[in-house]
């Protein structure tokens, strides 16, 4: 199976296609020999910088893009409280690689500007009620994860996978 690695930083754009092993060793090289360079910071600090990363990893096409968060409060992709504690959870986890807690939620909340008492006092409902629907789960008293399933509601919450994508067409069939 062919696979290709796209990434696109502004104007600037690297691509690599070929077998898995081939385009993940060449990718790596071209990152740190040319893109790092056109940077002026390395690429794992891009993504708390304003600056839009697209990163584009293929087999099939896949794109895979995570806007920033201010973007995603000024565009209000959640559309609802409990979307908005799904989501404030998927960035704090790392987008559903880590943990995160309901204190994690509340600096979300006040960071973003979004606290209000009414919202805060409902934090632990949203949570019990993403539990309740599999999206997230619980570790222990005070930790959570995102589930594939909250992985996959987030991206449909952040317009990067769309219901028809994951499940067929639009009716339902596939």
């Amino acid at each position: 199976m062919s696979h290709k690695i796209r990434l696109r930083l502004d104007n600037f754009e690297i691509e690599v296609s070929g077998d898995k092993d081939f385009v993940n060793e060449e990718f790596k090289k071209l990152e740190e020999k040319y893109l790092n360079s056109k940077i002026d910071k390395p690429l794992n600090e891009i993504k708390r910088s304003n600056t839009i990363m697209r990163k584009e990893i293929q087999e099939n096409s896949l794109e895979l893009i995570y806007p920033p968060m201010q973007n995603v409060i000024i565009k209000q992709l959640p559309k609802t409280e409990f979307d908005w504690v799904l989501i404030y959870g998927f960035y704090k986890s790392n987008y559903g690689k880590d943990t995160f807690s309901k204190k994690d939620i509340n600096d979300f909340y006040e960071e973003s500007k979004r606290k209000t008492r009414q919202r805060i006092k409902n934090i632990v409902s949203n949570i019990n009620n993403l539990v309740n629907k599999d999206l997230i789960k619980a570790l222990d008293d005070t930790d959570f994860v995102v589930t594939e399933i909250g992985i996959k509601k987030s991206k449909e919450i952040l317009n990067l996978l769309s219901v028809e994508d994951d499940e067929g067409n639009e009716d339902g069939s596939k």
